[in-house]
């Protein structure tokens, strides 16, 4: 097979790159050039860690409905460097914050111990085709969760929530809506000692046991 080949045994190179080069080592600065990391020794500078978030992902979609308004879909994350904190953002946006939906999650990883915390609020219409009538369904609450791995295979997470249901009639849009809030604390324990296949465990068992509750009066 024939290819096409370049001599550049004939060929004149000028010295413009080598030129360029000494022009910056002569005096001109390098705006890209790192400076401050390394003492007089050539040693690097040891310094401390400060916390600072950047945006890992950005998605946003935004409308407009003749009926239900502005409409807009966004999701950000943000974490620092060592991925320690975290933290997420989800929103759903109709109307108003009454008919939207909306996630704020904080993550603190750098311990042993993970802990989480969320706040969220959920709205749906839900069409009552019987009585003619349409329903708008809340549910809102805030979220704390820690988590302990007493090894690779095991560990236990605690979590305690405070939720809070709404449903409103817009037939009658004097009546109050019946709001009720809960606090559901939950322990779970589980194990997990599987082998990773491409769409499901090649092997191995994994369970959990958990056990919640919603004290308080009926």
């Amino acid at each position: 097979e024939r290819g096409f080949r370049v001599n550049f045994r004939d060929y004149d190179f000028t010295d413009a790159f080598d030129e360029a080069v000494g022009e910056r080592d002569s005096g001109v600065p390098d705006p890209f050039a790192i400076s401050g990391h390394r003492d007089s020794t050539g040693a690097l500078v040891t310094k401390r860690y400060k916390l600072a978030f950047t945006p890992d992902i950005v998605s946003a979609v935004g409308g407009y409905d003749t009926v239900y308004g502005v409409q807009s879909v966004t999701q950000m994350r943000f974490s620092d460097l060592m991925g320690d904190h975290r933290i997420a953002i989800a929103t759903n946006l109709v109307l108003d914050l009454r008919n939207a939906d909306y996630v704020l999650g904080y993550d603190y990883l750098p311990k042993r111990t993970d802990v989480r915390v969320q706040g969220f609020h959920l709205a749906r219409e839900l069409p009552d085709l019987t009585g003619n009538t349409i329903y708008r369904y809340r549910n809102y609450g805030l979220l704390a969760n820690a988590s302990y791995p007493f090894d690779k295979f095991r560990r236990i997470e605690g979590e305690v929530g405070l939720v809070g249901v709404s449903l409103s009639d817009f037939s009658h849009l004097g009546s109050q809506p019946r709001s009720r809030i809960f606090a559901v604390p939950r322990v779970t324990y589980s194990t997990d000692r599987t082998v990773p296949g491409f769409l499901a465990p090649r092997s191995g068992a994994r369970w959990a046991v958990s056990l919640s509750a919603s004290p308080g009066p009926d």
